[in-house]
Formats: C-alpha cells, sequence, structure tokens
C-alpha cells in the first residue's frame, strides 16, 4: 500500500522591495503598507504549460508617506517532462521623492526549461532556495533515466494532467532509475548542474555568504560548498524540520528528538546547544529563521507534528547564553524575515510567513523584535504542507522571492494498490492526508493515519469501502501496526505526554492500553509471528534511534540495537528469528538484517541506498525503498529453533542476492517506518 501525491506543480517568484522613511520624531502618524496580489497562472495541456499571470499592485499612501512595492517574477511550471520558466525583471525607479509619482517598471522575460525527465521532489520539506544575493537558486529533483542514461520522460499512463489532479504523471517502472539530489541554477545561466555528494538531499538553504549550501540526507545535516567539493556533515538530523544559517557561524536545526526545542550547531559541526524553549501547549518547533542581526530568531511552534494547519510564529532573543522568552507573533508556519531598509542601526523589514497557502508579509521591527503594523496578504497559491508545515517559498537578503504554486490541496492523497510491475489500482477512499497505511493479516483492511486537521488512526475496510475512525484522544496519533491475528492495532500516541506506544481492539471496543513509558518519542513497527513481541524504535537524545523489542506479556522492553547511528524500520521476518531494519552508518540509510534475539552477524542487504524493509510474507524475498524506486531481494535464511544455523551451534546461515527493481514512481514515503 503506497501514497499517491499530486504532482503537477508551478514555480514562481518574484523580486518585492518595500521602501519606506519614517522618523520617530516625525508628526506625521506611521504608514501601513497594504499588499494585495493575485496571480493566476496554469494552462496545462500534455507536456506545454502556458503559464499566464496576473499581477495587481496596490500602493496606499498616509500623510506625506508613500510605499512603493517592486517585483521580480520567476513562474515555473512543471509539466511531465520538464519545468517552463519565466523570469520578470522589475528595475527599480529612478526617484524614491515620497511626493513623486512612481516611474515606470521596466519588464524583461527569460524562458527556463528542465532538463528532460527531471522533477522537483521531497515537496514535504523546503525544495527550493534562493541565494542571499538573488543570484543562485537551488532546488530538490529526480532525474529519470533509462538504460542508456538519456533522459527519460515522466509518463501518467496516457492520461492528461489536466484530467484528474489526485493522479500525476508516474515515471515509467521499465528500466529508469531515479536519483534525487540538489541542482544549482544560476540565475543568469540556461543550465543548472547537478551539486555532487547531495545524493537523497532535502530542504537546501544557503550560507550569509552564499558560498556554502546546507541540507538533510540520510538522517544528517551536512553541507557543501557552492563551488563543488566533498559534502561535509556537521550533524544528526533524522527529522528535518528547516534549518537557519546565521551571520555568526550557527546553525539552528530541529534536534534528534523532535519533540525537543530547537537546538544550535557551529557551522564547522560538534554537539548541538540548546536554542529555543518550547512554549505551552507547544511540542514541537520547526522552521527557524536567524535575523540579520544574529541576535533573535523566528520560527513555528505547533502542539501536533502531524498537522501544522494551527502552528504558531514564533520571535525569540538569542545569544544570551541561554534561550530567551518567546513571543508570539502570529498564526501560521515557515516565517521568513524581509530587509526593507537600513537607518543607521535600525532595521526596517517585514515578517513573512505561510497561512492556509496564502503568503503574508507584515512590518516588523527586528530590533525591538515586535510587529509594527498588520499582517496582509502577499500572495495566494503558495504550495504549503500542512502535516509537515513545510511552505515552499524562499526570499533573499536582495529581495528576490522564490515559490511554488499550489496551496495547501498539495497534502491529499490517495490509496492505490500496486502490483510487481508497477500497474496501479486507486482504491475508491475519498482524498485525504493519508499517512502510514498498513495493510492487515487478511488484507481485507488498511490501517492508516489521517492527518488533515489532527492526526487521528482509521481504518478502512477494502470491500465495504468504509473509513471507521479507531482513535479520539490526543491529537496525534499515527503509524499503525496490526498484530498477527488482524484483533489489535498498535500506534503512537501523544494523549498522555510523550509520544509512547498504545494498542487498542481493531474494531474499536474497548479503551486503548499503554504499553510504554518513556520521556521519549516510540514508534510501533513490527509484531513477531506469535504476537508476543513488538518491534520498536526510540528516539533518544543522545544517540537518536535506537531499536527496541517488547515483550507484550510483561511489558518490558529489551534493547535490540543501540549505537552512535541512526536505526530504524525494524521488521521481523514471517518466520520471527531475523530482525530487517535501516541503518546509516554506512553514511546514508542501507537495509540490514541480524538473526534475533542474536548474537549472530549483520548482512547489508541495499546496494544504493535503503529504507523501509518489508518481508514477503511467503518468506525468501525482502522488500525495500530506495529513493522512488522500491527494490526486491531474494533472501535465504535458516535458524534452527534454539537459534542456531545449520553450520552448527551459534551460527546461522544467511544469503541474499542481488537487488533489482520492481518499479519507480512518485509514490509518498513513510519516514522512519
Amino acid at each position: 500500500m503506497i501514497l499517491l501525491q499530486d504532482s503537477v506543480i508551478l514555480i514562481a517568484g518574484f523580486f518585492v522591495e518595500y521602501i519606506y522613511e519614517h522618523y520617530l520624531h516625525s508628526p506625521q502618524p506611521f504608514f501601513q503598507l497594504a499588499i494585495n496580489i493575485s496571480l493566476a497562472m496554469f494552462l496545462l495541456l500534455y507536456s506545454v504549460m502556458v503559464t499566464v499571470h496576473v499581477v495587481n499592485y496596490v500602493r496606499k499612501q498616509f500623510g506625506s508617506t508613500v510605499a512603493t512595492l517592486f517585483g521580480k517574477y520567476l513562474p515555473w511550471g512543471l509539466a511531465g517532462a520538464g519545468v517552463i520558466a519565466a523570469v520578470i525583471s522589475m528595475n527599480r525607479p529612478a526617484t524614491h521623492d515620497p511626493g513623486e509619482a512612481t516611474s515606470q517598471l521596466a519588464v524583461s522575460r527569460l524562458a527556463i526549461t528542465l532538463p528532460p525527465g527531471q522533477r522537483l521532489a521531497a515537496l514535504d520539506q523546503p525544495a527550493i532556495a534562493i541565494s542571499p544575493d538573488g543570484k543562485n537558486l537551488v532546488y530538490v529533483a529526480s532525474q529519470s533515466r533509462d538504460r542508456e542514461g538519456a533522459g527519460a520522460a515522466v509518463s501518467n499512463g496516457g492520461q492528461d494532467q489536466g484530467q484528474n489532479q489526485n493522479q500525476p504523471p508516474l515515471a515509467d517502472a521499465r528500466g529508469t532509475v531515479t536519483a534525487q539530489q540538489l541542482y544549482l541554477r544560476p540565475l543568469d545561466s540556461n543550465e543548472a548542474k547537478p551539486i555532487a555528494g547531495t545524493e537523497g538531499a532535502t530542504g537546501p538553504f544557503f550560507s550569509p555568504d552564499g558560498q556554502w549550501i546546507g541540507f538533510f540526507a540520510g538522517g544528517k545535516l551536512k553541507k557543501v560548498s557552492v563551488n563543488g567539493g566533498s559534502a561535509v556533515t556537521l550533524a544528526s538530523a533524522p527529522q528535518p524540520g528547516g534549518a537557519s544559517w546565521s551571520s555568526q557561524g550557527t546553525l539552528a536545526v530541529q534536534p534528534i528528538n523532535s519533540t525537543q526545542a530547537l537546538q544550535q550547531v557551529s557551522q564547522e559541526g560538534g554537539t548541538p546547544q540548546p536554542l529555543t524553549r518550547l512554549g505551552k501547549g507547544e511540542n514541537y518547533h520547526r522552521w527557524p529563521e536567524f535575523l540579520p542581526n544574529g541576535q533573535g530568531l523566528l520560527f513555528a511552534g505547533s502542539s501536533n507534528s502531524g498537522t501544522w494547519n494551527n502552528a504558531q510564529i514564533d520571535v525569540q532573543p538569542v545569544g544570551t547564553g541561554t534561550p530567551g522568552e518567546a513571543k508570539n507573533l502570529a498564526q501560521g508556519t515557515q516565517p521568513r524575515y524581509a530587509a526593507s531598509s537600513k537607518m543607521g542601526d535600525k532595521m526596517a523589514g517585514h515578517l513573512l510567513y505561510a497561512q492556509a497557502g496564502t503568503l503574508m508579509a507584515a512590518p516588523f521591527d527586528a530590533q525591538r523584535l515586535a510587529l509594527s503594523g498588520a499582517a496582509v496578504p502577499a500572495l495566494e497559491g503558495m504550495m504549503q504542507s500542512g502535516s509537515t508545515g513545510a511552505a515552499q517559498y524562499s526570499v533573499s537578503a536582495t529581495g528576490t522571492l522564490a515559490y511554488l504554486a499550489g496551496g495547501v490541496a498539495g497534502d491529499q492523497s490517495l490509496l492505490v494498490w500496486v502490483s510487481r510491475n508497477g500497474e496501479e489500482q486507486v482504491l475508491p477512499a475519498a482524498p485525504h492526508n493519508y499517512r502510514f497505511p498498513r495493510v492487515s493479516p487478511d488484507g481485507r483492511r488498511v490501517a492508516v493515519a489521517i492527518a488533515d486537521q489532527e492526526s487521528q488512526v482509521w481504518v478502512y475496510d477494502v470491500s465495504r469501502d468504509t473509513l471507521t475512525r479507531l482513535t479520539f484522544e490526543g491529537n496525534n496519533n499515527s503509524v499503525p501496526a496490526w498484530s498477527p491475528d488482524g484483533k489489535r492495532i498498535a500506534f503512537w500516541s501523544n494523549r498522555a505526554g510523550p509520544q509512547n506506544l498504545f494498542w487498542q481492539a481493531a474494531d474499536g471496543s474497548g479503551a486503548a492500553e499503554r504499553l510504554t513509558t518513556s520521556d521519549n518519542q516510540n514508534s510501533p513497527n513490527s509484531f513477531s509471528p506469535d504476537g508476543q513481541l513488538l518491534a520498536f524504535f526510540e528516539v533518544n537524545p543522545q544517540t537518536g534511534r535506537d531499536i527496541w523489542v517488547l515483550n507484550l506479556k510483561d511489558r518490558k522492553a529489551q534493547l535490540f540495537l543501540k549505537t552512535p547511528y541512526e536505526e530504524t524500520a525494524p521488521k521481523f521476518s514471517p518466520d520471527g528469528k531475523w530482525l530487517a531494519y535501516s541503518s546509516d552508518e554506512s553514511g546514508r540509510r542501507e537495509i540490514y538484517v541480524q538473526p534475533y534475539p542474536g548474537p549472530g552477524g549483520k548482512w547489508q542487504i541495499s546496494t544504493d541506498g535503503g529504507q523501509e524493509p518489508v518481508w514477503n510474507l511467503k518468506g525468501g524475498e525482502l522488500f525495500y525503498r530506495s529513493g522512488s524506486k522500491i527494490m526486491a531481494v531474494d533472501v535465504n535464511q535458516s535458524r534452527d529453533r534454539e537459534g542456531a544455523g545449520v553450520s552448527g551451534a551459534g551460527s546461522s546461515a544467511f544469503s541474499a542476492g542481488k537487488p533489482h527493481m520492481l518499479f519507480d514512481g512518485p509514490y509518498l514515503p513513510t519516514t522512519g517506518s
């Protein structure tokens, strides 16, 4: 069971500069700037996209103060085999005299086409970033290639993309391979080049001088020079939630344990240190943004990791040695600061943030860390993830803003069956923000989390086409796992504080029962075949994700694997004698197998990255995901009842064949599972 996401997107950027001057002792009343930009672009037919953009500038004058708005548009459209882009440059008027009318804006346009087979990727995280000087754009994309290495066009089975937004174009599963990585495109160039060493990257961002690009990959925070070279690992970051690079040489990131506040780490790497403090009702901090002076930090806070529709924008002083007191500014997510002018030590700018697919702008005093006016809509129809809070826009220090069009509806997805050869059968269940679908042992039901407003576990009956809600307490219930007899469903829940393990009768009868009590996040993964054990991972602030096994008779958990690396997604084999899991010990996530309960050796299964292992219930085969590819490996294992292998006591026999791809497509990953 894999998720299908609407992938028809547009990218656009525009240059926005607010210029205003007001002296504190002036007798004139303080002005407010109201912005109302409406953007209409969308005509998608087969592989050609025609973008029509309509821009409305609104200028309001209070007393003798005039606000002037300038814009530069960089619209891109993704249409199956490529992207069509245009750049519109709005040149600065020759005068800024408040009493003089604004001169005519000059416009120039430039068309940009992405290479065949290339498409944006990892849209649950920020996928684009503009350099501080506004000259370079970095983006996350996957490149499909045929067996000969040529670019392969993305296909959706011959259907017009405009016919059904819930069925995006799919990569051809017959012999294509897709690599997701960062691409750097100077805006004065016609070519975007892949950045070596960024395979699997998400969430790119620039250093203040524009010479480095930070990103997340393989559960790590990394950086790479814009001029090339090896990527440098800075810190562990298994759950990306945005990052910001300050002028003081520190980076703000979400910590290993996502239920902690933000942390800071040196640009040279090292041990992360506390940066923010969780406020009342907040369990998560994401999307940090250092202010230019390095003395303040903007970020988003939420009580629920599954949905960020009700997140709050906070600002907090930093650089005082201990985290300061945060102030709430607005309701929204992914804040950014756009400088407008600077008079001496006083900085005048605007707070930008996403709110239900709309980019909001409010005058902001970076010295006082306070709003100085009301927020107004600056842009509607911007792509935003309701489940992660990621909003697809990036602003430079010069005022260049790049964004993706699409709105919040991009989180809507469908449940589909996919055969071994990549053929799809869409289930009739209504579109929702589905997460972590799990098929019951008899194949008749699907337990799945739906994170529309809050995250709850539901059960979908395939034959009857009914969705029944299972969980009601807490606002973050997710990651369901079926017991072998299909009578119970384990899941994580924050109903009693930190996300711990609970289980409940699959038919909804009776109350949920708590299985673990921990200050750290626990996530269930798989039951042993006899139903007596439950493998799960715990997020430890010191060591990251570690694998544990819970005995359901005495409720005692036993540590299975704990290393300095990230181990996750433990899956019991059909005979219960082996555990498959994902680890980043090699520098990227790969699939490994170890005997359970041990001791014994360790076998690497994947060869080019791997996550989300799943055993064939008939045995003899192991599946996993590598990027957007679903892989299969033939395996052969033999262990006696006491754990001894056929070759002797205390040993084990295991072998694995060469991985081969079953199919490739833009299906939503189930992170950490």
